[in-house]
């Protein structure tokens, strides 16, 4: 115990780990992350050089989803050409609300015409590093009511969604009846509690 490791590169940062405790296979530990900063030197390289790729694709010199696979670092989107896809695991979608951007994206985005490209720009990824990026609108949909025709696979992923929580809740109340639960003193108090779990 009280164990402190070599230094750990993850997608977050750097890392130095230390073991607290250890019961089998699960442990107890604490952390010091620290995010590399980016010098001001490398974001001006970031941006004149994406800056250089974006007049390259506007020019017609290379497409899009060519200079993504060539030049990107997104491990999701290169091997895609670029796309930008839901953060969800479980909603692995390319359509995305504005609302559903971050902030430096949204600002971006919401005044491009299909098919235009933005100016570069920083911003942070899913994890919250900085990275910098150019943006493409492939297609937009005005804001409207959903209908089977433009919607057909929002609506059903909405109702697999749906059914999926139904058949989920039915299942937890099955197995509250017949499963033994015993909580420490300190969580007796949480909202879940209300659905029947304690007898």
């Amino acid at each position: 115990m009280g164990t402190v490791s070599k230094i750990v590169e993850s997608k977050f940062g750097f890392h130095i780990i230390q073991l607290i405790d250890r019961k089998g296979d699960m442990v107890n530990t604490r952390h010091i992350l620290i995010r590399p900063q980016v010098k001001p030197e490398q974001a001006e390289l970031a941006i004149a050089r994406l800056d250089s790729i974006a007049n390259q694709i506007r020019k017609d010199s290379i497409k899009f989803e060519i200079a993504a696979m060539r030049y990107s670092t997104h491990k999701d989107s290169r091997i895609n050409g670029g796309i930008l896809v839901s953060p969800n695991p479980s909603d692995r979608v390319s359509w995305l609300t504005l609302e559903e951007l971050n902030k430096e994206m949204y600002v971006k985005v919401r005044d491009l015409k299909v098919g235009e490209i933005s100016d570069p720009f920083k911003t942070t990824d899913e994890n919250n590093n900085p990275v910098f990026r150019i943006a493409r609108l492939i297609n937009e949909v005005p804001a409207h009511t959903a209908n089977m025709k433009d919607d057909y696979q929002i609506l059903y992923n909405a109702t697999l969604m749906n059914e999926r929580t139904k058949a989920y809740d039915k299942w937890i109340k099955e197995k509250i009846k017949t499963t033994y639960i015993r909580l420490s003193d300190e969580y007796k108090t949480c909202d879940f509690l209300k659905i029947g779990w304690l007898k």
